[in-house]
């Protein structure tokens, strides 16, 4: 893939780079992200060339140029290394992805198997060696730029603004889910693993329980198991080394009067929202930039989350514990429990 594009002289924009000698603007960049992350994480800088010119996610090349402890506010990042920027005609720039990530081991350092927990919504670029005349929209030092990742291109600069991270995309967890048993179908509720759609095999389940009154709770264990694993998400796509857990909500008549599901037993309901079947998915955490890129744009989370049964396809909907799921004659099961 190209290097990033920059807009030229035609871009319509007013100069703002300041000429050799006359002092360059103070190179302060400002960091926001949720209060539940505290006043201080570790972020991770990223070169745009090394993450488009890679195609696989565990090589070397992609690991950050760099690592630091950011305070959220204001904060001074540390100044790329010549090697880190390219060289275009009147300028030498360099652009840089950040990425929160859970520095377990306290080094500052991005390694294998840190859960990355956000990336940020605009990248950095940073410029100097500046010919005004022929780049009359940049500034020396740190600028906030947008970027097509697919392209290249660079959308917009801007001297200010922040870097914030608002798509958090690691170790998400699902509330418990009230369920109203508007017709008393069923006598237990469970989560039936996609992989034993058939009841071939019923052992072990992650919730199996007994279902009384007219509503109830379900709650999702922290932990899928590992004889639920496969390596395929809910609608059948595969993506690098991932393995998913895919759970489908369903109530059934215990036909053996066994305690606990088993083949014997007759499948009576799904569990619904407004009708439509729901599933738990677990799925990784990123611990490489190029997952974490892939999770941002896809609009997925690590961890637990709520989908829902739409056509021939599945979309993750956000529960809250205000949501009221049903079971019963108008909630029919997942497809792949029919």
């Amino acid at each position: 893939m190209a290097s990033a594009t920059l807009p030229g002289c035609n871009g319509g924009q007013e100069a703002n780079c300041e000429p050799e000698g006359s002092g360059s603007r103070s190179p302060i960049v400002t960091f926001s992200w949720s209060a539940e992350f505290g006043d201080e994480s570790t972020i991770a800088f990223y070169s745009f060339d090394l993450i488009n010119n890679n195609t696989a996610s565990v090589s070397p090349e992609t690991s950050p140029l760099w690592a630091e402890a950011v305070k959220k506010g204001e904060h001074t990042p540390t100044q790329p290394s010549v090697d880190a920027l390219f060289t275009l005609e009147g300028a030498k720039v360099g652009l840089f992805l950040p990425a929160m990530f859970l520095d377990e081991d306290n080094d500052y350092a991005h390694e294998a198997n840190e859960t990355i927990i956000s990336i940020a919504d605009k990248f950095l670029l940073y410029a100097t060696d500046i010919d005004c005349s022929l780049w009359p929209d940049l500034s020396e030092g740190w600028s906030y730029a947008t970027v097509d990742m697919a392209t290249g291109v660079i959308s917009s600069i801007d001297d200010s603004g922040e870097i914030s991270f608002n798509n958090y995309i690691s170790d998400s967890f699902i509330p418990n889910i009230e369920v109203l048993r508007a017709d008393g179908q069923g006598d237990r509720v469970a989560l039936i693993p996609d992989l034993w759609g058939d009841l071939s095999t019923t052992k072990p389940l992650l919730l199996d329980e007994e279902i009384t009154g007219s509503s109830y709770l379900l709650t999702v264990p922290e932990w899928p198991i590992d004889e639920h694993l496969q390596p395929y998400d809910i609608n059948g796509d595969r993506y690098s080394d991932w393995f998913y857990s895919v759970e489908l909500f369903a109530t059934y008549w215990d036909t053996d009067l066994s305690m606990d599901l088993s083949s014997e037993d007759e499948i009576a309901t799904g569990v619904c929202l407004e009708g439509v079947p729901l599933a738990a998915v677990h799925t990784p955490n990123a611990d490489t930039i190029e997952e974490a890129i892939y999770m941002t744009q896809a609009s997925l989370s690590g961890g637990w989350s709520v989908w829902r049964e739409i056509g021939d396809n599945w979309e993750p909907v956000e529960l809250t514990e205000e949501d009221k799921a049903e079971s019963g004659e108008s909630c029919p099961p997942p497809s792949g429990l029919l």
